[in-house]
């Protein structure tokens, strides 16, 4: 079952922007390092995307649909792409060149761990992630600094929390520690992450 804790507050943001339901931390991620482009967003993102980075980052989707022409086709190819075979999804990501994604916590899954599927870790590194969104980053030449610094390996935060459990279990100590410490990591970047706080309090417990 994929429950996710109820959304982290995050600081105010200097433009007044309620932070509640906002990726700020993956935002932040990209402008900071001036990522390239062009990056996925999920639909729920695109009206903050819009506002946060203007015509520096084209939003690819957001909540104009259906207003804008084009959208409603762009809808069902995502639609499509998302609820069919991993590869369905690969083919979209590459179809349209990403560099990176940015994504929201999955509703459902027929996998344990969704996005282990979705975005395969060498193709993919996952760089952020907090109680809202999680931000991929597709393993180019351009994103290599970026991911060296940032990227989280060893945990996959979308994961059932079963499927946490249970690779713990199965994990060397050495594993458990590159697991603990990038828990840890998060937490400094996002102290009040429910998501995981709670996570490593599994950890603790297994």
């Amino acid at each position: 079952m994929h429950i996710r804790p109820q959304q982290e507050q995050e600081r105010p943001h200097p433009g007044g922007i309620d932070p509640a339901g906002i990726p700020l931390g993956a935002a932040e991620l990209i402008e900071s390092n001036h990522l390239q482009g062009p990056f996925y967003n999920d639909y729920r993102f695109g009206g903050y995307w819009m506002w946060r980075f203007a015509e520096r980052y084209p939003v690819f989707i957001d909540g104009r649909y259906p207003a804008v022409q084009g959208y409603d086709q762009l809808v069902s190819e995502i639609n499509r792409a998302k609820y069919q075979r991993p590869e369905d999804w690969t083919a979209f990501l590459d179809r349209h060149q990403f560099s990176g994604a940015l994504m929201k916590y999955p509703e459902r899954s027929p996998y344990p761990a969704l996005f282990d599927r979705y975005f395969p870790r060498e193709q993919w590194a996952l760089v952020s992630w907090d109680d809202i969104a999680l931000l991929f980053l597709r393993r180019t030449l351009p994103n290599r600094p970026a991911i060296a610094e940032y990227e989280f390996r060893w945990v996959s935060p979308e994961a059932d929390f079963s499927e946490f459990v249970r690779r713990l279990r199965v994990a060397s100590p050495a594993r458990k520690k590159q697991i603990r410490n990038e828990l840890q990591r998060n937490l400094a970047l996002h102290p009040s992450s429910r998501l995981t706080q709670f996570l490593l309090t599994l950890f603790k417990r297994t």
